[in-house]
């Protein structure tokens, strides 16, 4: 299991059991509503166990004209994505977390943790992920 500087294996663990949880309540079904209330929920459940506040959510395809694909902002506290992507919400999540824990952002952690929980839930992603940017 990869070490992460801002979580400790615990807390690693319960983020792997609530996004199982999360998972059986079939994140990509339902109107665009009902999609964006469960990912909140979600996200709102992630940061009660890691006793941090929970950022708010944009999911618009207008964040891809800024060329990217999700974007934290520390500040707002506020993660905005392009689409519906667990990664993408794993990615900019762990951007939160470093953020509320007053460590060093870097492309590179956020990038191992998404793809950790992803694979310990969901199995390998579907696509191309693309690779840190240093």
């Amino acid at each position: 299991m990869p070490k992460f500087q801002y979580l400790t294996d615990e807390e690693l663990q319960k983020i792997i059991k609530i996004t199982k949880e999360f998972k059986k309540k079939h994140p990509y079904r339902g109107s665009k509503n009902a999609k964006y209330q469960k990912w909140k929920c979600y996200i709102s459940m992630l940061s009660f166990a890691l006793n941090i506040k929970t950022p708010d959510l944009i999911i618009s395809p207008a964040v891809s004209v800024l060329g990217v694909f999700g974007l934290y902002n520390p500040k707002r506290n506020l993660i905005a994505i392009d689409k519906f992507s667990i990664i993408t919400l794993l990615h900019e999540y762990y951007h939160a977390i470093t953020q509320a824990r007053k460590g060093t952002q870097n492309e590179h952690d956020p990038y191992i943790f998404s793809q950790h929980v992803f694979r310990a839930v969901f199995g390998e992603p579907h696509g191309y992920v693309a690779p840190p940017i240093e």
